[in-house]
């Protein structure tokens, strides 16, 4: 006689590279790895992150790619599943002058959407996303904004044409940890504790 799977809700994002439409992902990989069948069965619901926002606090067991401070302590898991390393792309004079993460006070920055730096960077800027990379990097690169925030790969293969501006390296990122959000009812921390 077989034993009947234990279901675990999760819901998240389509993150590439993380957690995906075809099941793949690091964030998947690790929750198979936690959970594995037939013992347990993940139920997967892949919604947009505000929609994820609600349901990890209303009607999910786990969450998957959030970061600190974005819903209430008690549903973080202790240990973070990743530390994310932003890079970012100045103007030639925030570069020169660049120390950390608060040379962007005051300054204009831009990001992809849904990518959410504001949510953890307690720096006070004038943040704001678009779906353009091509055309945040460009208004760097004209000096109507001060920064962009994506990784290094990206903000690489996206430079406009006679680029001025800067793309920093390692010693210029910005890190925020990411967690896997566990219902904070009885069965959700009991879930923390296989992870």
């Amino acid at each position: 006689m077989s034993e009947e799977a234990e279901e675990i809700t999760v819901v998240t994002g389509n993150w590439p590279g993380y957690s995906t439409l075809d099941g793949k992902g690091y964030y998947l990989a690790l929750l198979q790895s936690a959970f594995p069948a037939p013992k347990w069965k993940l139920s997967v619901d892949f919604v947009p992150f505000s929609r994820a926002l609600y349901m990890v606090q209303h009607k999910v067991d786990v969450g998957l790619g959030f970061y600190i401070d974005e819903v209430k302590p008690d549903y973080y898991c202790e240990l973070p599943v990743e530390v994310d390393q932003v890079d970012v792309a100045l103007t030639p004079e925030l570069a020169a002058i660049w120390q950390d993460i608060n040379s962007l006070k005051k300054k204009k920055v831009k990001a992809l959407l849904e990518y959410r730096y504001d949510t953890f960077i307690k720096v006070p800027m004038y943040y704001e996303e678009s779906s353009d990379l091509l055309q945040m990097l460009n208004h760097v690169n004209s000096g109507k904004i001060d920064a962009v925030l994506d990784y290094k790969r990206s903000l690489l293969a996206c430079q406009p044409v006679k680029p001025t501006l800067a793309i920093c390296d390692q010693g210029k990122r910005v890190e925020s940890r990411g967690v896997l959000c566990v219902s904070s009812d009885t069965e959700g921390q009991a879930f923390e504790g296989d992870l």
